[in-house]
């Protein structure tokens, strides 16, 4: 499997699995706006720890990935010094 092929792969992965997560999120209505507001005025937790956990879970994976080598962070926009 040359370059391309594995590129096109990641990509199709990427995609589907986005897909499958935001599939998901849309039919549970996970919205932070909505969590937020089912907290402060429903006195609604269950979805702000859902939330949280979420949270936790994104960023431990992120963390694991990248002292696993599997990513590297280091790349990532968000720590460049100038906006793009």
């Amino acid at each position: 499997m040359d370059g391309w092929d594995q590129l096109i792969l990641l990509l199709l992965l990427g995609l589907g699995a986005g897909g499958l997560i935001g599939y998901t999120a849309r039919i549970n209505q996970f919205c932070t706006l909505s969590v937020l507001e089912r907290h402060w005025y429903a006195n609604g937790s269950s979805g702000l720890r859902t939330w949280i956990l979420t949270a936790a879970v994104a960023l431990i994976a992120s963390q694991t990935a990248d002292a696993l080598g599997w990513a590297d962070l280091s790349q990532s926009f968000y720590l460049s010094p100038t906006s793009r």
